[in-house]
């Protein structure tokens, strides 16, 4: 049975609450005063990264000490990464317990910083950051910047502005009828300038074209992506431009009725999606050798969250996506290249038109989950996607079942569970014939909590690694067929045996 490393969250709250208590002056001289004051192995006079002992139990974290011209800029303290045989589920833990222990001593987070530094408390002689990407979390100990606190506050009150999607949907039909052609400049130019707004100029990519539409409510924009050179775009076909995205970033609690709102426009125009997954709640149609997709990003930023419709060139794309299938490792995904979808579905399993047909790669057998670790890469994103993504897409997704048994015992199971628009359900199968039976209500929090619940079951099932369990999943919705339900796990075995 594997155990997971163990996180010294105490620890890291320690090193955190001395360092609010320390006479900071931000010269290279705080490195060894300060990693003395925590117990820290001093960093030699070249080499501001060191590992950290005393004051972090038996943990074997990073710490590095970013100096420049003899300035200190920060310290990043590396608390949890799956690089170190933590799983996600240890990694989720080990941030929710900072974060509480953090807010309990210093009251909510005064900011945010973008990017994956999630939360930052902001005292008089440091500022406390929590950096959390899904794969690691860091304590970032930073120079406090007097106007931060003030800019945190007017973003989130800006934020709290953006809930009027009028002017995406508006912009749809621009998008969903724009003659695109040979994806050249020229007809990809006039797609983007047909929105009227002011074309924006970006030094990092200045081959695309964007048009961008700012205001204190509203913050908009339309992007023509250029070909990339990695894409040998003589090879597989593409134009200069491979795609168009509408992007709009809103309140999370303007986003559900927003790509509601999105969504009945895009039916209006295209029909019922022949296709639609997660994560992302991913709506799809396929016009023309044009692939349409609407979807959503909850982690657009911290107080914001991301509505986008993008039109890509499919043939091409689906050209290349089958070559980088066909030849990657098995340990090359989960998670760097993962396919953009943990599961599809499609609404109308009768209907037999062209555009249901699947691209190369969804039909690619993901490689299989071979440690706990692996495992719950795959639980996290697909259990998170489809609590919070059945909601928005029902009626066109409405269930998904599934059940994860021993493989040497196809006829019993250990865990299984039910994903539906109004919430879900978890069984774990107990002593006999007993059943412990959890609900759920829609939502991403509920994903995690199943994730972390069924990670929990089965390394506690005896078995030996996730190579020795199936794994069987349906939609029981009339005429929907879920093909893609992505766990890195093999299908239930035929031949009926019996667990030793």
């Amino acid at each position: 049975m594997s155990v997971n490393k163990r996180v010294d969250v105490l620890g890291a709250f320690a090193v955190a609450v001395t360092a609010a208590q320390f006479d900071w002056t931000w010269t290279r001289g705080d490195t060894k005063r300060f990693a003395t004051q925590v117990g820290w192995n001093v960093p030699e006079r070249r080499a501001w990264s060191l590992r950290s002992r005393p004051g972090l139990g038996d943990t074997n974290t990073d710490v590095s000490f970013v100096v420049e011209d003899r300035v200190l800029k920060s310290v990043l303290l590396k608390v949890a990464d799956t690089a170190e045989g933590l799983d996600r589920t240890a990694i989720r833990l080990a941030y929710r317990q900072l974060y509480e222990v953090f807010r309990d001593r210093w009251a909510e987070p005064s900011g945010y910083s973008r990017g994956t530094v999630r939360d930052v408390w902001t005292l008089p002689t440091v500022s406390v950051g929590l950096q959390f990407d899904g794969s690691s979390v860091f304590v970032r100990l930073d120079r406090p910047d007097p106007d931060e606190i003030e800019r945190a506050r007017s973003r989130r009150a800006q934020a709290a502005r953006c809930t009027d999607s009028s002017r995406f949907i508006a912009t749809i039909p621009l998008l969903v009828r724009a003659e695109l052609g040979d994806w050249s400049r020229t007809p990809m130019t006039r797609a983007v300038t047909a929105t009227t707004w002011p074309i924006r100029t970006d030094s990092v990519l200045r081959e695309n074209i964007t048009a961008a539409y700012e205001s204190d409510f509203e913050s908009l924009y339309l992007s023509a992506s250029a070909t990339p050179d990695h894409a040998d775009a003589d090879r597989w076909g593409f134009g200069e431009f491979d795609g168009l995205t509408l992007c709009q970033f809103l309140t999370p609690d303007a986003l559900d009725a927003a790509y509601a709102t999105a969504l009945s426009e895009c039916v209006r125009l295209l029909g019922a999606p022949p296709r639609v997954g997660g994560p992302g709640a991913k709506s799809m149609w396929e016009i023309d050798g044009s692939r349409i997709t609407l979807s959503r990003d909850l982690s657009a930023g911290s107080d914001t969250a991301g509505l986008y419709l993008s039109v890509i060139d499919a043939y091409p794309h689906d050209g290349l996506v089958e070559w980088e299938w066909e030849n990657s490792e098995d340990d090359e995904w989960p998670l760097e290249d993962a396919p953009d979808d943990y599961w599809y579905l499609f609404p109308n399993s009768l209907d037999e038109s062209p555009t249901v047909s699947k691209y190369p790669g969804f039909d690619q057998t993901e490689p299989r989950a071979r440690s706990w670790v692996q495992l719950d890469d795959y639980l996290h994103p697909l259990f998170e996607s489809l609590t919070a993504d059945l909601p928005l897409l029902h009626p066109y997704a409405s269930t998904a079942e599934w059940t994860i048994g021993y493989r040497n015992d196809p006829q019993g199971w250990i865990t299984r569970g039910q994903f539906t628009h109004t919430g879900s359900r978890l069984e774990v199968h107990g002593p006999g014939d007993t059943i412990e039976a959890t609900e759920f209500p829609p939502g991403p929090e509920s994903g995690i909590h199943i994730a972390m619940k069924v990670n929990e079951v089965l390394r506690a099932s005896g078995a030996e690694n996730p190579e020795k369990l199936w794994c069987e999943y349906r939609s029981s919705a009339a005429h929907q067929d879920l093909p893609s339900f992505r766990t890195g796990l093999d299908g239930k075995p035929d031949a009926p045996s019996t667990k030793p």
